[in-house]
């Protein structure tokens, strides 16, 4: 790769937020590189589950890596039996992310966006007219624009420091394939076996992915904790390919102050703590970035005020949530939280919404509309539940 300014964009990451601000910006005419320290496919811990307000983001049917979808959802207090929620949609789809990221990545490069694996990125220089990247010790790229798409633990945000109040949870999830269980279990949280979090089941296509996450950085999680919720929930502690992965919050306070380099997904802390939800935000964020990447090249635009008012939507969204984790939920997750999220009225506002696509912030603001909200049916549930005859209270293949 020589160096020079041969691109419109460069992307930082290869993960969705980087293939979606890739793939919005390539649609649109431009020059767009993405630069990732890993070859695709490549081992990506996240419990993989992919919300129907997410799906909906997609620009295209990633049904062929589905490996199940659901409209049930259990939900418990520590081990007490869980309450069932079920609703007539599809709430929630679950992928590898693995195969997940490497379709999302292929489906970008074949729209025209070109890929290159770094071994570094040791240096970010942003000037009025353009934005410099060293890689690999010596090796510059220029482009007008940059996406920090790098995760939680981001490069680019420790290079060039950006306007954000920053902060980290943590989760450790393994897998248990199915051989070792007496049935399949469903969707399921299990609020309060960690503190500020919970214990999931999530169930795919051969295993179940068992994990806990805290959305506290003060709180620490253990092995230990995550085998003792499988083996009380499961009857087993034997756990496969047990892994840790950090999450990164505070995107409420994220401000773009610079004209080149713009930030995405985890990297700007878009993932919401109530449920460590990640996707939809990085989905979200890297679309607006791609967008408004594509209208200033296009229309010669400043882009620092465009992508602001674009994010205010995801800013609404993590204060809502921001409140229900840290301020009502979790510190009372004993007694009125989990009461409240568990009454017949929370039930039916909570899945119709979620089976809508919507956000706990809309979803909050409109919940007298959430009784008559229709399930939604993005063409890649369509597509799976055409192929597996799968319907949305099913929560496995048949």
């Amino acid at each position: 790769m020589s160096s020079g300014g041969d691109f419109d964009l460069i992307v930082i990451g290869g993960g969705p937020a980087g293939t979606m601000a890739a793939y919005h910006a390539v649609q649109a005419g431009l020059e767009v590189l993405i630069v990732d320290k890993s070859n695709f496919p490549r081992l990506k811990p996240c419990g993989g589950g992919i919300a129907t307000k997410a799906m909906a983001l997609l620009p295209f049917s990633i049904e062929e890596v589905l490996e199940t979808a659901t409209g049930t959802l259990n939900m418990g207090l520590r081990y007490d039996a869980p309450h069932e929620f079920t609703t007539n949609g599809f709430i929630c789809a679950f992928v590898v992310r693995e195969k997940f990221d490497e379709f999302m990545l292929t489906m970008t490069i074949e729209a025209g966006v070109k890929f290159l694996k770094i071994d570094s990125l040791d240096a970010v220089k942003e000037t009025d007219d353009e934005v410099c990247i060293t890689i690999d010790g010596c090796t510059q790229i220029k482009a007008k624009y940059m996406v920090a798409a790098d995760g939680a633990n981001s490069r680019v945000r420790r290079l060039i420091k950006p306007r954000l109040d920053f902060s980290r949870g943590f989760a450790l999830e393994g897998i248990i394939p199915y051989t070792r269980l007496p049935q399949i279990p469903k969707m399921e949280f299990d609020f309060g076996c960690v503190d500020y979090g919970y214990g999931w089941m999530f169930p795919k296509g051969d295993h179940v992915n068992v994990g806990i996450y805290t959305c506290n950085s003060d709180v620490s999680i253990s092995k230990a904790e995550l085998r003792e919720y499988s083996q009380k929930k499961l009857g087993t502690d034997g756990i496969d390919d047990v892994v840790g992965f950090p999450l990164g919050f505070g995107g409420n306070t994220y401000q773009q102050t610079t004209e080149r380099v713009l930030f995405a997904g985890d990297a700007a802390g878009f993932c919401e703590p109530m449920f460590g939800e990640g996707i939809h935000n990085a989905l979200k964020s890297g679309t607006f970035a791609g967008k408004a990447v594509a209208g200033a090249v296009k229309a010669n635009r400043k882009i620092g005020e465009r992508y602001n008012e674009m994010l205010q939507e995801i800013r609404q969204d993590m204060v809502r949530c921001n409140y229900a984790a840290y301020q009502f939920f979790y510190p009372k997750v004993h007694g009125l939280g989990f009461k409240t999220l568990t009454s017949p009225v929370s039930k039916m506002i909570f899945l119709k919404g979620f089976a809508g696509g919507k956000t706990l912030n809309e979803i909050m603001n409109g919940f007298y509309k959430m009784p008559f909200q229709k399930p939604i049916y993005p063409a890649s549930y369509k597509k799976f539940r055409d192929k597996t005859n799968v319907m949305p209270w099913v929560s496995k293949l048949t």
